[in-house]
């Protein structure tokens, strides 16, 4: 026979129905048999409760939010470029003196890095993927990256006393003329950044769209006809319609209904009850994103 655990709080699987029966029972009662006290067992009940509400005709489940609804940003990965040396300029960095830096600019020759533009574009991104290497420090300490404003808690790299070491981070930069992100060590050190992509808001595309007529499909007296419109490979049915071969003249007594069939074709169907047979064209509207 199992036993509830003695450690308050905690029952084992067998303990469940002991200590709901411990809540109905009173706390004097259940601990004289070695059952958790009412108060012991209130957490179990609650969780029961609430698998119960879950349960229930309309529950439903929010999921969580990944990423930011505000700015979905997307990640573009750029060639590793080089855009911080103190070895080459500036300097190593001092105890606890915070240095800002470029990351989008045209030329990094200024802080030991290329001369040329790295692919981070200017103005535009809102963080920048990076690997930063730290090199012979004067002793243990660690690095912090963040956007300029307040110094943040968590560092991006720690290390001992004149080791090389590498991690790689994502710091937040604030983007355009003049510095977009600070770094501090807490012991003199070296530090080379390397970028390797950025985070930047979408940019919206034009749709790349074309029309496609179907051939001219005869349609007999009072037989309800499908009519399709088939879009290119890679492009996806947006919308569509129908004209009559005859033009104005052969609408009266043709009745359409129109919708997709899949993801690349218009299917119109076609209920003539003109007395003879008439020709019908289908046509789809086909888009896709271009370079998709």
């Amino acid at each position: 026979m199992k036993h509830a655990s003695t450690r308050p709080g905690i029952l084992h699987s067998a303990g469940v129905g002991a200590a709901c029966a411990a809540a109905a029972l009173g706390a004097t009662g259940a601990r004289a048999q070695g059952i958790p006290s009412a108060e012991q067992s209130a957490p179990m009940i609650e969780f029961v409760k609430t698998l119960k509400a879950q349960t229930q005709p309309g529950f439903v489940i929010e999921p969580a939010a990944l990423g930011s609804f505000a700015a979905d940003n997307v990640y573009t990965a750029i060639t590793p470029c080089r855009i911080i040396d103190t070895r080459i300029a500036g300097g190593k960095l001092q105890p606890n003196a915070t240095r800002t830096f470029d990351a989008d600019g045209a030329s990094f020759t200024s802080q030991g890095g290329s001369s040329g533009g790295c692919g981070v574009p200017f103005g535009v991104a809102s963080s920048v993927a990076m690997t930063i290497h730290v090199v012979n420090p004067s002793g243990a300490g660690a690095v912090y990256a963040w956007g300029l404003g307040t110094k943040p808690v968590g560092s991006v790299i720690n290390y001992v006393n004149a080791q090389t070491v590498s991690n790689n981070a994502i710091v937040p930069i604030v983007p355009g003329t003049g510095a977009d992100f600070s770094l501090n060590a807490q012991t003199t050190t070296d530090v080379a950044v390397d970028v390797v992509g950025y985070f930047a808001a979408p940019v919206a595309t034009t749709l790349d769209c074309v029309n496609v007529a179907s051939a001219a499909t005869s349609v007999p007296y009072n037989a309800y006809t499908a009519v399709d419109a088939t879009c290119p490979a890679t492009y996806r049915v947006t919308g569509g319609g129908t004209f009559p071969v005859e033009g104005t003249l052969g609408r009266p007594g043709i009745w359409i209904d129109g919708s997709p069939s899949g993801s690349s074709v218009w299917r119109s169907w076609v209920d003539n009850q003109t007395g003879s047979t008439r020709s019908v064209i289908t046509y789809a509207v086909c888009c896709r994103v271009p370079g998709r």
